[in-house]
């Protein structure tokens, strides 16, 4: 007879259910006929976390064990990095993925750019452009996967970002950079999109 007692799987699953509450997604559970019917029992049997207040990567990192303050400035650009290259270079790395702004009325809303965009995109090319515009000021845009890119920084940047699972669907203005430095990012933001849409 074996035992199973002490075992346990989590599974983060962003957007399984939609961007209602919790209580809410287990209503549609609830609802959902045939179809939905077996993960929800499935589901009843665990025990759900609304992990929204935190995002997407700060429930990652407390997964494998790694006890982050909520608000804390996450070490994502060098844990993914390391992922995505296999290698731990020296240096201030932040994210700088490709994304996709829609403007609306009154807003600007981040999309997904979407693989088949990236797929007819030449990666290589348009990160040598952009670094023609960056190493003179002292930066180096890395991007070893499509989907992410990379930014090398001379120095500890002074600032707060948002990851791009936080604001995908949102308006970006309200999770611009904060900080000593955000002026300055912002301009450099600005003058990159620039390069990109002449």
């Amino acid at each position: 007879m074996s035992q199973t007692a002490g075992v346990s799987l989590a599974l983060l699953v962003p957007g399984l259910l939609g961007t209602q509450d919790i209580g809410r997604q287990f209503q549609v559970l609830g609802e959902g006929g045939e179809g939905l019917r077996p993960l929800g029992q499935w589901l009843n049997r665990g025990q759900a976390v609304d992990a929204r207040g935190y995002g997407y990567e700060p429930a990652l990192l407390s997964l494998f064990g790694m006890g982050i303050a909520h608000g804390e400035e996450l070490p994502v650009a060098p844990l993914t990095l390391f992922a995505d290259s296999g290698e731990a270079p020296a240096g201030y790395w932040m994210r700088a993925d490709p994304v996709h702004l829609q403007a609306d009325r009154d807003r600007v809303i981040m999309t997904d750019i979407g693989d088949s965009f990236l797929a007819g995109t030449p990666i290589d090319g348009l990160a040598a452009e952009l670094n023609a515009f960056l190493e003179p000021l002292g930066y180096r845009l890395h991007a070893p996967v499509p989907q992410r890119w990379y930014l090398r920084a001379p120095h500890p940047p002074r600032l707060r970002t948002s990851p791009v699972s936080a604001v995908l669907g949102r308006d970006v203005h309200d999770h611009m950079p904060r900080g000593e430095d955000a002026r300055q990012w912002r301009a450099l933001l600005n003058e990159i999109q620039m390069l990109l849409h002449g």
